[in-house]
């Protein structure tokens, strides 16, 4: 049967190159569903098969716009987080991890911005339990599957800062350097600005992954990490690791402490030389 609102009077069927134009022809988009059902059984389904790859084409073609990941040199990679210090004792410190697996913790890096400064400069303390440089390795495979991470959240394509309009908050910092290309996300009370829930998380998986937490607070790994360096148990340092991380650190690294000699019977003017003595006389 010919297919008589399409204007040809001469053949029975369209031929297949005119189909996508049909498709999108403004004249024919009302009149399509009605083509369509007075084709042969042969001709709806090469048109619902056109149809379909025309819309899957252009939805990839827009997905790859958008969430196209740069070629990774995991000779390269690194992938860094800095949390800031706040009104307050937030722990203050970043953590980078390389492609091999190579991860290095500090709290001797500079402030995020200049509010950080100041917060710092006023806080008590770092608000980490063991301050200073630490170095430590994991698995590339733990690597590869934080990288994945980031490929799905479509990090590259997510706008590079998002800030809520409050005040007195860390500032956190996520970095990813591909060896060919560079992208940092900043957030401050970030969620509160829209940001999507994606970029807390994988602020948290790199915590997670590098195990900050030992010398954040001092959890599970913290005393064999202090092992492999050669840290003196027995010292003044190590009585007062394990009485400062009373509050926080897991039980295990407290008795794991005290197992290995923390001298944690020292009085206390040998623990804090600035005490005035003639209170403890």
């Amino acid at each position: 049967m010919a297919i008589s609102s399409l204007g040809s009077k001469k053949s029975s069927h369209v031929p297949l190159p005119r189909l996508a134009s049909v498709l999108t022809w403004p004249k024919c988009r009302l009149e399509f569903p009605a083509v369509v059902h007075r084709c042969s059984p042969r001709l709806q389904t090469i048109f619902v098969v056109l149809a379909g790859l025309i819309l899957l084409g252009c939805g990839s073609a827009a997905k790859g716009r958008t969430d196209q990941f740069p070629i990774v040199d995991k000779g390269k990679l690194t992938i860094t987080l800095q949390r800031s210090a706040c009104y307050g004792s937030c722990p203050d410190y970043s953590v980078t991890i390389h492609g091999e697996g190579r991860v290095v913790f500090s709290t001797n890096n500079e402030p995020t911005d200049p509010v950080s400064g100041v917060h710092r400069s006023q806080a008590p303390s770092s608000g980490v339990l063991v301050p200073g440089r630490h170095e430590d390795w994991i698995d590339r495979a733990a690597v590869d599957s934080l990288l994945a991470k980031f490929r799905k959240a479509r990090f590259f394509s997510l706008r590079n800062e998002y800030r809520a309009d409050i005040t007195d908050n860390p500032t956190y910092v996520l970095t990813v350097e591909t060896g060919n290309t560079k992208k940092t996300i900043v957030d401050y009370a970030g969620e509160e600005a829209k940001m999507p829930v994606a970029v807390t998380q994988l602020e948290n998986e790199v915590d997670l992954v590098a195990r900050t937490a030992r010398w954040v607070r001092g959890a599970e790994g913290l005393v064999e990490a202090l092992a492999a360096t050669g840290f003196d148990f027995h010292s003044r340092e190590a009585a007062l690791l394990t009485l400062n991380g009373v509050e926080d650190a897991d039980d295990s690294t407290l008795v794991a402490l005290i197992e290995r000699g923390a001298p944690v019977e020292m009085k206390i003017l040998e623990l804090d030389p600035s005490v005035d003595s003639s209170e403890h006389s």
